[in-house]
């Protein structure tokens, strides 16, 4: 079980509240980059940047916001921005094509990551709580479009309507999801595939 650690006191500068927040998620955080970096000093270096930039923002946190998915979010983002530099100079060096295809392949999990894997029950609820509210087709298709991960010519043709017509509902999602989950944009930007 997560630890409670109290948002107010990172807020304030707490060095000790800090520390509580690396111990409790560097082992996880740590985990997870290596299943995609594979390199222990890269992976050390990106989670050194992660907990830098969680204290340059600190002030900005939410009274509410959970951290876990916060942190998350911040190092898939930065993981996404590692691999793809990689490959830019896989290419410039003609890398044997086996690695590229391994790095588009961790670009690819990291893009096509379900919304669902990564959030924790508080945002999932406040996510789903939205999405109810904006109607039942709407919903459908914003499920099927990021959860099954159908493509728009898929959807219009499984619920017999138009591409258009999928197209302004996703957008109507994402802008109430937007709305919704403002506490936690930065984890929305890094997400949702935003148009």
């Amino acid at each position: 079980m997560e630890k409670y650690i109290d948002i107010r006191y990172l807020k304030t500068g707490s060095q000790k509240a800090f520390k509580e927040v690396y111990q409790e998620h560097y082992p996880g955080l740590y985990r997870y980059a290596m299943s995609y970096l594979k390199n222990e000093e890269e992976v050390k270096n990106i989670i050194q940047e992660v907990f830098i930039l969680f204290w340059n923002k600190k002030s900005e946190l939410e009274d509410f916001t959970n951290l876990k998915a916060y942190l998350v979010a911040s190092l898939k983002y930065l993981l996404w921005n590692e691999i793809r530099k990689k490959r830019r100079l896989a290419v410039r060096k003609e890398a044997s094509t086996e690695n590229i295809l391994e790095l588009d392949l961790h670009i690819e999990t990291l893009d096509q990551t379900p919304i669902s894997f990564l959030c924790t029950n508080e945002i999932y609820t406040i996510l789903y709580h939205t999405l109810e509210e904006q109607g039942v087709q709407t919903k459908e298709i914003f499920i099927l479009n990021r959860e099954v991960n159908l493509s728009y010519q898929e959807i219009a043709l499984r619920l017999d309507i138009s591409t258009k017509s999928v197209e302004y509902h996703i957008s109507k999602a994402l802008r109430a999801l937007r709305i919704a989950l403002k506490a936690y944009l930065i984890i929305v930007l890094f997400l949702l595939k935003t148009f």
